[in-house]
């Protein structure tokens, strides 16, 4: 803990071991895989099985939106260390295959593919921690693209987190900036605004930090406008969301089908996070100065292994 507090005052979250007590039970790559629900669990199914581009992107846009809700949690993943991997499978016959590939900058790659090859993702989340004294933004410059059987393709990236009350203060977490999911192909994209501000003009009356606003559009390049949308997405992504005004996600009706964490011995390798000794003392309820204790000798290797490697000439 003593020296957690050095690293908070100097603002350095990037080499700090953070106490087991501030994590869930599950490391990012697990927490990522819950993220993916509704992506993986219907909506690219529905989307490999339609053939017009614009109802492709309609509904990758939703999946990755009503996703969002997903994320906002108390606790924070453990960081996995690096070659740690991760595999599970969901309800859809859709499988996720995670490995941790870079420990600074920490950088996650994953895959997922659909039943039969009926539709592929894969991509990376890379990120760089922008910090300051009570808060904390996690930028998210990893690209992640879709492809279909008929080679139709869509890539987007994940927005920011923003993490508020490290010291004082209400803690909170939210998800900030926009969303685009593009079609360069076909010249097609999604845009959507995340907590947009009062606006009379779009229609935006009230402000809420889970309300978007966005819609689809024909990209131009430098002559576009920024609400020269074809479509108009509106809604609450922790209630409904609509695409000119017809509702096409509702929290109450679509329930995320989270991923099955039994899996086939043939897919588990050594490194899956399942197999972490520190998260297993967590999980088991152990002492916490015990889990500290494993996390620290985990994350100590880790980064003897970092140094030999860096003074290994290439």
């Amino acid at each position: 803990m003593k020296q957690f507090t050095k690293n908070i005052l100097k603002c350095d979250y990037s080499n700090m071991s953070v106490p087991c007590s501030y994590s869930e039970p599950r490391s990012f790559l697990e927490r990522m895989a819950d993220f993916f629900s509704f992506l993986a669990g219907e909506y690219l199914d529905k989307a490999a099985a339609a053939t017009d581009p614009e109802e492709r992107l309609k509904l990758i846009t939703i999946s990755i939106v009503s996703s969002l809700h997903l994320y906002h949690q108390t606790k924070k993943p453990w960081n996995p260390v690096l070659g740690e991997t991760y595999v599970c499978n969901y309800g859809s016959g859709a499988i996720l295959y995670g490995e941790q590939v870079s420990h600074h900058p920490p950088i996650s790659n994953f895959e997922l593919f659909g039943k039969n090859g009926s539709w592929k993702v894969h991509g990376q989340c890379n990120f760089v921690v922008d910090s300051s004294m009570n808060h904390f933004e996690v930028k998210q410059n990893g690209i992640f693209e879709c492809v279909f059987p008929d080679e139709d393709k869509y890539q987007w990236e994940f927005p920011n987190t923003y993490v508020h009350g490290l010291q004082h203060g209400d803690r909170f977490i939210r998800v900030v900036g926009k969303i685009v999911v593009k079609n360069l192909e076909k010249g097609l994209k999604s845009v959507i605004r995340l907590a947009p501000k009062k606006d009379k003009k779009l229609g935006i009356s009230e402000f809420a930090y889970s309300y978007i606003y966005g819609g689809i559009k024909k990209i131009r390049g430098k002559k576009e406008k920024k609400t020269d949308f074809t479509k108009v997405y509106r809604g609450d992504y922790c209630k409904q969301l609509t695409l000119d005004g017809q509702v096409i996600w509702d929290i109450n009706n679509d329930r995320a089908k989270r991923p099955h964490q039994d899996i086939a011995d043939e897919y588990l390798l050594p490194a899956d996070s399942r197999f972490r000794f520190d998260r297993a003392y967590l999980i088991d309820k152990k002492p916490m100065d015990d889990a500290d204790l494993m996390k620290k000798t985990i994350e100590d290797a880790q980064r003897r292994e970092e140094k030999l490697r860096i003074c290994v000439k290439k």
